[in-house]
């Protein structure tokens, strides 16, 4: 079981974000505890009103690379090892914008390995922390929610995501 630093609410959203997968890497499953974090914030996300008060409802699609809202893949790459980056050379086949979502430690490595790979193929490349700090960030300023309660959102979301797997489950959520 994950768990949060204490006095977490004190702290930024990424750190405390790192600090869980982390952990979860710790016990060999950051892969696990990534993808349900991430698919925890784009819920979060579609949950604010910029989505919710479209007149045509946006949803989350599942896609065998991580998840699609239109024409855009989110893709949580795992690592930064030889074959998991082998994927990364199938990206312009699926024809859709690409957010690459690494691991915190890995960024740099990551979208070196992304220019080398695909020089011809936009891809963004984030850090997972960074990237769901700014997914939450902007959601609950559009929802006018206090920080704390936002984190409590994602997390319990991810909760929903992981009960399956209670060795990634957050402590107290």
């Amino acid at each position: 079981m994950l768990e949060l630093p204490d006095n977490w609410e004190a702290y930024s959203i990424g750190y405390v974000l790192t600090e869980l997968l982390r952990q979860a890497r710790a016990i060999g499953h950051y892969t696990g505890a990534a993808r349900a974090m991430t698919q925890s914030s784009l819920e979060f996300m579609l949950s604010g009103p910029r989505w919710t008060n479209r007149p045509n409802r946006t949803t989350l699609i599942p896609h065998s690379r991580g998840w699609r809202i239109n024409k855009w893949l989110f893709y949580v790459l795992p690592s930064v090892e030889d074959d998991v980056l082998d994927e990364l050379a199938e990206l312009p086949k699926f024809r859709c914008n690409v957010d690459l979502i690494v691991p915190p430690w890995a960024t740099r490595l990551a979208r070196h390995v992304v220019e080398a790979v695909l020089p011809r193929y936009h891809v963004d490349v984030y850090s997972i922390s960074s990237y769901i700090d700014l997914r939450v960030l902007w959601t609950r300023i559009d929802m006018d929610m206090p920080r704390s309660d936002a984190l409590s959102n994602l997390f319990q979301r991810y909760s929903l995501f992981v009960r399956s797997m209670p060795v990634i489950a957050i402590k107290g959520f």
